[in-house]
């Protein structure tokens, strides 16, 4: 009998490649509008990206301004006179087609579903993008559905959001459940403040920062041992 038969499953940084996305998308988003796709831009982008959908998370500002805010600011850092809107509507169309997944998500994704567990991909992202990689992915094959911040209108790591998903699965018992992602603030925090068990994917073991995820992997392959309730019996449920 598995211990978890329902897994929400984070999309980029947990089975998408972000990295590869974002920079891909932008370096043919710059390219586009006549701008040198250097490592130090699309560093910078990155920088600035990830400190404004940390802002999105706190509900310091909304997703249009995130999607706007990244593209001047960059401008603004590079000296670059550019078109932002040009920039926000192309960076959307590439990163949509951009479908990259980390090594070992898809092989987990199916084990997971030979096993009997149900997979929903819970996501922050820009609702066109994700529901768009998806389709593109061979993940789509083992999601029973996708629930985007943006069509639910609240995120990671509100409550209501996971309370939406639960509603919409019709889950009772919460101990059935494993959030799964990538970050402590949003996958980790919102799971712990919505009542369920959490994993934390930490591949790069960075520490961890005010609270305590029930569970710690740092290989996708790792998630097996803990649906099937065979993780160990130390304290720290790292594996």
């Amino acid at each position: 009998m598995l211990r978890y038969n329902i897994l929400l499953m984070d999309a980029d940084d947990t089975l998408f490649d972000f990295h590869k996305a974002e920079a891909v998308s932008l370096a043919a988003t710059l390219t586009a509008l006549g701008i040198e796709p250097s490592d130090l831009a699309i560093r910078l982008y990155s920088k600035i990206n990830a400190a404004l959908w940390r802002e999105f998370e706190q509900g310091k500002v909304t997703k249009p301004f995130l999607q706007q805010a990244r593209f001047g600011r960059l401008f603004e850092q590079l000296g670059v006179d550019a078109d932002t809107g040009a920039a926000k509507r192309l960076y959307g169309e590439n990163l949509a087609e951009c479908a990259f997944l980390l090594p070992g998500a898809e092989a987990l994704c199916r084990r997971l579903v030979e096993m009997g567990c149900r997979l929903y991909l819970a996501t922050n992202g820009i609702s066109i993008v994700q529901h768009r990689r998806l389709e593109k992915s061979p993940l789509k094959a083992y999601m029973s559905d996708i629930f985007v911040s943006e069509d639910i209108g609240t995120q990671k790591p509100n409550i209501k959001y996971y309370q939406y998903i639960f509603d919409k699965i019709s889950l009772i018992d919460k101990s059935q459940a494993l959030m799964v992602g990538d970050s402590l603030t949003s996958d980790m925090a919102g799971g712990l403040r919505a009542g369920l068990d959490t994993c934390w994917y930490n591949p790069g073991h960075l520490a961890v920062e005010g609270l305590q995820p029930l569970y710690e992997i740092a290989a996708l392959e790792d998630l097996f041992a803990i649906v099937e309730g065979r993780e160990g019996n130390d304290d720290s449920k790292t594996i």
